[in-house]
């Protein structure tokens, strides 16, 4: 571990390169990318631990490894200055082994895809990506889905148990009770599924310049704050308590001596500590989600509002938002 300094993987159109100085990782084409240390640990460390399983020595035709044109290279710059690289060709589909070469030799290796398999990768797989916030159900108070063909807003009274939902043209009615559960349930599970892109810079390629939908949620929280006692309450207590003790000891110790009875000495009781605690505070807070266009996969990229990074959800997950 110690003699890895920089590793290159090529990953078919995508080089990623990262430095190692002093135990911490940069990632050379965007150093500002937010980079999970320990998740780039684990893929650079499988390189202190690679094994072969076979040796085909000097085999004719590298194209039956795939190895004429690997789709994946590691290049490893170690700490005294040499260098090595690996070529990873194809897969055994009988025990699931790659082909791999190193540098220019003429011989093939067999390696366990566990040896392998973490440099597969592309740059946000060692992202350190946020979580979707945590909205809990009974908390939420409104929610508004904006939509082309316009707005829809459900809202609750201050306990949360009745709903009324406002249509396109602004008629407000009653809303079903387990229309409304289903409507917040689906709010309160909202999560990410993959982090595309933390700068956000050119949001005109997910569709989340013109969102498709924008959903407002607004939670209502308590925020509880506690007024100490002061130093000097604090010091007047500890002083008072010391007092008494010091004159109880005293009395025992006299009777000790005169071997007398002594009456009871009145002690006045230690002062108790006030502690003054105001009244929890309701705040609001607000949550915007907007939602744009659909990858490959059918997940709809997202984004917070007041945040750059982009994100993407499942189709199931906004499934209830989505048909609102």
């Amino acid at each position: 571990e110690d003699e890895i300094s920089k590793v290159t993987v090529k990953n078919g159109d995508v080089t990623m390169t990262y430095v190692k100085n002093d135990d911490t990782w940069t990632y050379e084409e965007d150093p500002d990318f937010p980079l999970d240390e320990s998740a780039v640990n684990t893929k650079m460390n499988c390189l202190t631990t690679l094994t072969v399983d076979r040796v085909l020595e000097s085999p004719e035709d590298l194209s039956e490894y795939g190895l004429d044109k690997p789709q994946q290279e590691v290049t490893v710059l170690k700490t005294d200055g040499t260098t090595f690289t690996l070529y990873i060709g194809n897969q055994n589909s009988s025990n699931n082994d790659f082909y791999v070469k190193v540098d220019d030799g003429a011989d093939v290796y067999t390696m366990p895809s566990s040896s392998v398999n973490a440099f597969n990768m592309q740059p946000y797989d060692v992202a350190k990506a946020d979580s979707f916030p945590t909205l809990e159900s009974t908390n939420i108070r409104d929610i508004k889905v904006e939509k082309e063909d316009g707005t829809v807003e459900f809202s609750s009274d201050e306990n949360g148990t009745s709903w009324t939902v406002k249509d396109q043209d602004g008629n407000e009615e009653e809303a079903g009770t387990t229309a409304a559960s289903d409507l917040t349930t689906a709010v309160s599970s909202l999560t990410y599924k993959k982090f595309i892109d933390y700068k956000g810079d050119d949001l005109a390629q997910y569709g989340l310049d013109k969102p498709t939908e924008t959903v407002t949620i607004v939670t209502e929280e308590t925020e509880a704050e506690t007024e100490e006692e002061t130093e000097t309450e604090t010091e007047e207590v500890t002083e008072a308590a010391t007092e008494s003790e010091t004159a109880e000891e005293t009395v025992s110790e006299a009777e000790a001596v005169s071997g007398t009875e002594t009456a009871e000495s009145e002690t006045e009781a230690e002062p108790e500590s006030e502690t003054e605690t105001e009244e929890p505070k309701t705040i609001e807070v607000t949550t915007t989600l907007l939602i744009g266009n659909t990858n490959d996969d059918g997940d709809y990229y997202v984004k917070l509002a007041d945040h750059d990074g982009v994100y993407t959800m499942a189709e199931s997950t906004l499934e209830k938002l989505l048909n609102v």
